[in-house]
């Protein structure tokens, strides 16, 4: 069972980073691509349609890191594997929810007034 979690909890960090690409893919496309307006896109906007694809490594590398985790598991008691577990899984929900907060918050920076301070 407890493989299965390791399993689901690299499995929700793809698609959380899954759903940030997801955000950033209209702006991107809007605002860089087809150029309809004339408003230049904030920093932090510019550094997340640049990392995007970049990022991709970071689900790919949990999986691998947590491929190891599994093996260094196998030899702990039940007890200790379930608190282990926990912490993984509170890893991946703090790295997946801050991977989506950045991309969120880069997608809605050109949008909101205050997002051209930030330039």
């Amino acid at each position: 069972m407890w493989k299965i979690t390791l399993c689901c909890n690299v499995l929700l960090l793809f698609l959380l980073w899954l759903i940030s690409w997801v955000v950033i893919t209209p702006i991107s496309n809007l605002l860089v691509q087809y150029t309809e307006t004339q408003m230049p896109l904030p920093i932090l906007t510019n550094f997340a349609i640049r990392i995007i694809s970049l990022t991709g490594f970071v689900p790919l590398s949990w999986g691998g890191l947590t491929l190891v985790f599994g093996l260094w598991l196998r030899g702990k008691e039940s007890q200790s594997r379930h608190q282990w577990l926990l912490l993984h899984l509170s890893a991946t929900l703090c790295m997946g929810l801050a991977i989506l907060f950045f991309f969120a918050l880069a997608a809605i920076l050109p949008i909101l007034k205050f997002g051209a301070i930030l330039l």
